[in-house]
């Protein structure tokens, strides 16, 4: 019902169907940090944090190894590959 009249004057009154959004309570349709592209967004960051931090765990406790271990972890990681 209320569509109909507001429909025919889109591009004149955007206003209009903003009060029919607001009175039907889909105002968060309008919510641009609540659309899918955010939360893909959000979940691309917090899974490149967690390779970052994963990443520095690796790399700290290769470092604590002596050099003989470190190839000898290097070498481990190549057999498993073939």
């Amino acid at each position: 019902m209320y569509v109909s009249a507001v429909v025919g004057n889109f591009g004149v009154n955007f206003l209009a169907f903003q009060a029919l959004y607001d009175e039907l309570r889909v105002t968060f349709l309008f919510n641009e940090s609540d659309t899918i592209a955010a939360y893909e967004e959000q979940g691309k960051q917090k899974t490149e944090a967690a390779a970052s931090s994963h990443q520095q765990g690796i790399d700290a406790f290769i470092s604590s190894l002596g050099r003989v271990q470190q190839i000898e972890l290097l070498l481990g990681n190549l057999k498993l590959c073939f």
